[in-house]
């Protein structure tokens, strides 16, 4: 739970005596050994702390998994703020608190969660959109975080938001009209979600990983031991990040445990035309039915 000094409808509204993680602005050492340097962002790690330069918008330093300091060039408007603090900051904390962050959307079923995976464009966060249409609730969209508290893997809930393409949500239907974008000038809508999403944690009951290929019709099938392990890692989000938060070991033994609790499927889907129907509906009857 979070306490912001923006406003975010991404998150819910809670007591401003609950939250435990404390957002604030304030200083923020300048990026003096970046591990990476890009045009318009950089990053370094400070035994454990996360340090992030976005050139233009904030600097953020992430600590202990439980304090985030931003500190925004006093002009740039709070969505791009929020942008980065519900992205790459997001990330940093998760990591640092030992949760998994995936690369992925989630649904609910009556028995767990459905976790979606998949390169950009695979249509993660469109099916996601279609299914919680259909009355599946939304887990998580864009990062997908798990824990293993139980033993088992779970998903905690996410935010309460879709990341739409405008394709996707001129065919879902969903009105762009006062609809926000994801940020400024980004071609997603962020379409919040509050009254159709899972506010507890779900076992994982099976992940997906999402293959557009030239196929006549949605097949599916189990992948061994290895292409799960090689799958989950790969779509761990900002995995990058592993080695300087000093979590790659502990990575390592979370992705295995998911691997070893959890079925992992490919599912592949024809790559033109618009089949969404079609794969909500082989979804819904292969891993969501009763």
């Amino acid at each position: 739970m979070f306490a912001t000094p923006f406003p975010c409808p991404e998150l819910f509204a809670i007591p401003p005596s609950e939250p435990d993680v404390e957002v604030v602005y304030g200083p923020v050492p300048s990026i003096t050994q970046p591990v990476f340097n890009g045009s318009w962002n950089q990053i370094q790690f400070v035994d454990g702390v996360f340090l992030y330069n976005k050139t233009g918008v904030t600097r953020a330093l992430v600590s202990d998994g439980c304090r985030i300091v931003l500190q925004r060039v006093p002009w740039v408007h709070d969505d791009e703020v929020r942008y980065t603090f519900l992205s790459i900051v997001m990330t940093a904390l998760l990591l640092q608190r030992g949760i998994l962050p995936m690369h992925a959307s989630a649904v609910a079923a009556h028995d767990g969660a459905v976790l979606f995976m998949g390169p950009s464009g695979a249509g993660k966060s469109t099916l996601a959109a279609e299914l919680v249409r259909r009355g599946h609730p939304l887990q998580a969209d864009d990062i997908a975080p798990i824990v293993l508290d139980s033993g088992r893997p779970e998903v905690v809930p996410g935010f309460p938001q879709l990341k739409l393409a405008l394709d996707a949500a001129e065919h879902l239907d969903q009105p762009q009209a006062g609809v926000a974008r994801v940020r400024p000038g980004e071609a997603k809508l962020s379409v919040l979600s509050h009254d159709r999403f899972h506010r507890r944690r779900l076992p994982l009951k099976a992940a997906v990983l999402l293959e557009p290929s030239a196929v006549d019709r949605v097949r599916m099938h189990k992948l061994d031991s290895v292409a799960k392990l090689s799958t989950l890692v790969k779509y761990t989000f900002n995995q990058s990040f592993l080695d300087g938060l000093g979590r790659r070991s502990q990575h390592f033994g979370q992705v295995a445990a998911v691997g070893n609790a959890t079925d992992v499927f490919a599912v592949q889907r024809p790559d033109r035309g618009w089949q969404l129907p079609a794969l909500a509906d082989f979804i819904e009857h292969e891993l969501l039915a009763s």
